[in-house]
């Protein structure tokens, strides 16, 4: 689980709830980043972890950040990951795919929001009051 907020002198804080082996009560909270601007999307399972801030969509690997893409013309909304399908994102206007250094749009529609569940992607297109599903490796 990861908890994002505001701290007392303005940075925007990235928290990772880390649940314990043996039970549901030992957890700890980590501390991810902190950063003056905001931070508009987390996605990850907490080996990998992906935020986008802006156009920028970056990779937190313990103490190490970079920058995996950044998108020409858009901020990025909303982030969906899983270990089997990948990095997904979405803008006002677009979804897409996330690679090593780049992206693929493959949806063209106002406000898409994404939802992961296993290895399928769900992307709701409001204007249509529709769900579409895609599924990792799924060909024709």
């Amino acid at each position: 689980l990861y908890l994002v907020g505001r701290n007392p002198d303005g940075n925007n804080e990235l928290f990772w709830l880390r649940w314990g082996a043996r039970t549901a009560q030992e957890f700890r909270i980590e501390k991810l980043l902190a950063i003056r601007e905001t931070i508009e999307a987390v996605a990850g399972d907490g080996e990998r972890t992906y935020v986008a801030i802006g156009k920028v969509v970056f990779s937190i690997s313990g103490k190490n950040v970079k920058a995996l893409f950044v998108h020409p013309s858009e901020d990025i909304r909303e982030l969906a990951f899983s270990g089997e399908a990948g990095l997904f994102y979405a803008t006002a206007s677009e979804a897409g795919y996330v690679g090593s250094g780049h992206m693929l749009k493959f949806l063209e529609t106002p406000n898409p929001s994404l939802r992961m569940r296993g290895g399928s992607l769900y992307v709701f297109l409001p204007s249509s009051q529709s769900v579409l599903r895609i599924e990792a490796g799924a060909t024709p």
